[in-house]
């Protein structure tokens, strides 16, 4: 066993806080009910804290138990005693359900907090890399694709029925970022090393086009647009963000 399932939980309400598996540990043996059978009327119900399905041959196939911190766990093996497939409820509500390799290294996470409003499907390497992600907060879905170190690469988003698609550099920097704003405008963003916006181009209501270059602090340096009467307009502007050169 690789840990628990209550364990495995923690970790995910822990990502969950932070915001962008293990295994039950059923190798005690189930514990007997407190009445013997000849107590118990034949229309109740059987009850235990633990249970072991055992195959043909005597091997360990699936068990069911109860944490005394009240984690329901269902674990199912392989042949060979390994866990391939994991079920876990907190006491809170929150979920968990994974998929293991043949090492017993859960490859495909399900997890589901109950305070967070956040859902998660969870693709990983066997090492514990995440490789891709697909998460619903609020509402709102997002999906992520990693490198093989587990940095993020893409993500696209929908807050508030705004769609966006950002890409990241080695560093785990935005350096891409297109969005459509809820009127329907579009807009594509350019960032430096430092994830600071550099550029930016984009469509207004009516359609006239936009381009702007920003300075590292933020402050526009040249803004090239179409006025309504359909020329051409170009503004250059200073340190202190005022215009010092136009054109025509």
């Amino acid at each position: 066993m690789s840990g628990s399932i209550e364990r495995a939980l923690y970790v995910v309400l822990a990502l969950a806080a932070g915001w962008l598996g293990g295994h039950a540990d059923f190798s005690q043996k189930p514990v007997a009910p407190a009445a013997p059978p000849s107590a118990v009327s034949a229309t109740a119900p059987l009850s235990a804290r633990g249970f072991v399905l055992l195959d043909a041959a005597g091997k360990r196939r699936a068990a069911w138990s109860v944490s005394p911190t009240g984690v329901a766990g269902f674990d199912v093996y392989d042949a060979k005693g390994i866990p391939r497939a994991q079920i876990g409820v907190g006491a809170d509500g929150s979920g968990l359900f994974d998929l293991a390799d043949g090492a017993g290294k859960p490859t495909v996470t399900i997890s589901s907090i109950a305070k967070g409003g956040l859902t998660t499907l969870k693709l990983t390497t066997p090492d514990g890399v995440t490789r891709a992600e697909l998460t619903m907060k609020d509402g709102d879905p997002a999906f992520l694709l990693c490198d093989r170190r587990g940095n993020r690469l893409i993500r696209t988003t929908v807050q508030s029925d705004q769609p966006a698609i950002a890409l990241y550099d080695a560093a785990g920097n935005w350096r891409s970022l297109m969005t459509l704003n809820t009127d329907g405008t579009p807009e594509f963003g350019l960032a430096d090393q430092n994830a600071k916006p550099r550029a930016m181009l984009g469509l207004q209501p009516d359609g006239r086009p936009t381009f702007m270059m920003s300075s590292d602090g933020g402050k526009a340096l040249a803004v090239l647009t179409q006025n309504t009467d359909g020329a051409a307009s170009l503004q250059l502007m200073g340190a202190d963000g005022g215009v010092v050169g136009r054109l025509p």
